[in-house]
């Protein structure tokens, strides 16, 4: 029982006990009913009420990938709009925000890069002298904010974030149709690797914000039926190596749902792509 519990769990089911069984909204295609899905605990023997379809534990994570994909483009054309169940800002708070790029653009991303990315400086709110992002969902609602820190105080957190990290698929609402097109994607680290990328022509990354991989996130690659997961965290072995253990602890979460040759450890050449130029990141994708 405990092994598909957490199984479920990594794949971003919440899970609601009844017994003999499990039940929990299901992933796999777009639902407002939290218990239409049963799964056995003993033998993950599962049944979907609302559409009468059912089978073993495979089946269903076989449904959350390319059958999935295909069930849910039926009933919803696009499987990243699915609602998400999370506290959600005011847009006030971006356009409060004040339109200035100078940070980055010294950094090496192009104004016009870090327009599309509709951030801004705050001087009064709770991400106060920092460089601020909104992180919308699907249906266009902010369900998050992270801002960079533009002080140089070695003293405070680079990065501060409002909302639950685990929730965030940015910025998915810009590149959620490459990623789907391509069946590519690009897991990075930090923010600041997503606009160097996304500046070098890059697009179809996702940012994990740390050195980890959340249970919805891996739900979601597997709905996106990928050809390839490329896992880039920060190349640092001058630093405990703490990214380059990162993506092997990645990797292995990952090798637990998809085929082993879709699954590439790939670090940037440097650091990290945002000290990178965009020469070195074109030889870098193109190896």
């Amino acid at each position: 029982m405990s092994e598909i519990k957490q199984i479920l769990e990594d794949l971003g089911y919440k899970l609601k006990d009844f017994g003999s069984h499990f039940r929990a909204k299901p992933l796999y295609r777009d639902s407002g009913n939290e218990t239409s899905l049963s799964i056995n605990k003993v033998t993950g023997g599962w049944y979907d009420f609302s559409i009468n379809r059912g089978g073993e534990f495979n089946d269903l994570l076989k449904l959350m990938g390319k059958e999935g994909v295909e069930l849910q483009q039926q009933l919803n054309p696009s499987f990243y709009e699915e609602p998400l169940d999370v506290k959600t800002f005011s847009p006030e708070i971006v356009k409060s925000l004040s339109k200035q790029y100078d940070y980055w653009v010294q950094r090496g991303v192009s104004e016009a890069t870090v327009k599309e990315f509709g951030g801004g400086v705050d001087y009064q709110w709770k991400l106060k002298n920092r460089y601020v992002f909104p992180v919308y969902d699907g249906r266009n609602k902010i369900v998050g904010l992270f801002g960079r820190d533009l002080t140089g105080n070695p003293k405070v957190p680079k990065y501060k974030i409002l909302g639950k990290k685990k929730d965030f698929r940015w910025p998915l609402y810009l590149n959620h149709q490459i990623i789907q097109d391509s069946k590519i994607v690009i897991l990075t680290e930090s923010p600041a690797c997503i606009l160097r990328l996304w500046d070098a022509g890059i697009k179809n990354a996702v940012c994990l914000f740390g050195t980890d991989i959340s249970g919805s996130l891996i739900g979601l690659l597997i709905r996106y039926n990928l050809k390839k997961i490329i896992i880039a965290t920060n190349n640092e072995p001058d630093n405990a190596s703490i990214g380059n253990l990162a993506a092997k602890k990645i990797e292995r979460k990952l090798l637990e749902f998809f085929d082993p040759a879709n699954v590439i450890v790939k670090l940037p050449t440097k650091k990290d792509f945002a000290i990178m130029t965009n020469f070195e990141i074109e030889m870098w994708n193109k190896s």
